[in-house]
């Protein structure tokens, strides 16, 4: 069983079953501070962000590698260095839950029984 996966659409389903606009969630293992985060849009559903200032070449590599897999690019919003994940999930949580769990033990390496924080601002 994928614990992370499971915790992670537990907190997705609180989240889109009490859903307002701007909405958003943030799954972080509080060590590392590595991070996921999902927003809420009233008109399209989830939105991925996963900010990549932090990522070293090789989480960059293994995150590049895992978000093909979900049809995800990196997008460079500026010309600064900030540049992130990001995808419109709609209201498919358990999307969005695999895309998260794949983040957390695929990119950051984390085992399943890894603890991490779910803070949910609404």
């Amino acid at each position: 069983m994928n614990q992370i996966y499971e915790r992670m659409l537990t907190a997705l389903k609180v989240l889109t079953a009490n859903v307002g606009e701007g909405w958003f969630i943030i799954m972080e293992e509080p060590e590392s501070e590595f991070f996921v985060q999902f927003a809420f849009d009233e008109g399209s559903g989830l939105v991925f962000d996963c900010p990549t200032m932090s990522f070293s070449e090789e989480e960059m590599a293994r995150a590049t590698r895992v978000m093909q897999r979900f049809g995800i690019e990196l997008e460079n919003l500026s010309d600064d260095e900030f540049a992130s994940f990001n995808a419109d999930i709609g209201m498919d949580i358990e999307k969005a839950a695999q895309i998260g769990s794949s983040m957390f033990r695929e990119v950051f390496m984390f085992s399943d029984n890894t603890p991490f924080n779910i803070v949910i601002n609404c």
